[in-house]
Order: structure tokens, then sequence, then C-alpha cells
């Protein structure tokens, strides 16, 4: 994926939920954005990879 399709998405892409304007965001190291709580979730209980690159996420590397 591309930088400027990921900017461009307008909702969660593990949840599926639309972002509001009071949603707490991550981005992750390879730039794909994720709601806080899902991409959380995602890196402990499911894989250590991006959900949608597969891009290994290191720890310290994702940015609130």
């Amino acid at each position: 994926f591309k930088n400027t399709d990921i900017c461009k998405s307008t909702q969660c892409n593990i949840c599926l939920d639309e972002y509001t304007d009071d949603s707490d965001l991550m981005v992750l190291n390879c730039d794909h954005y994720f709601h806080d709580n899902c991409i959380k979730h995602w890196l402990t209980q499911d894989s250590n990879k991006c959900p949608l690159c597969r891009k290994e996420v290191s720890k310290g590397k994702a940015m609130i």
C-alpha cells in the first residue's frame, strides 16, 4: 500500500469502524494507521506484523 492510499482511509482496517474526530489513532513504522486499541490488540494477540502490508513491527517503533 502507498502512504497516499492509507491517508485517504476513513476507517480502521481492523475493526472497519469509521474514524471520528475523537478517535485515538496509532501509526506504525510502515505509515499505516489504525485505532489505538485495535492495533494494540492485534500486535499483542494476533501478530507482530502490520495487518495491511505484513511488515514486521518492532517493539518501540510504533508511535502514538
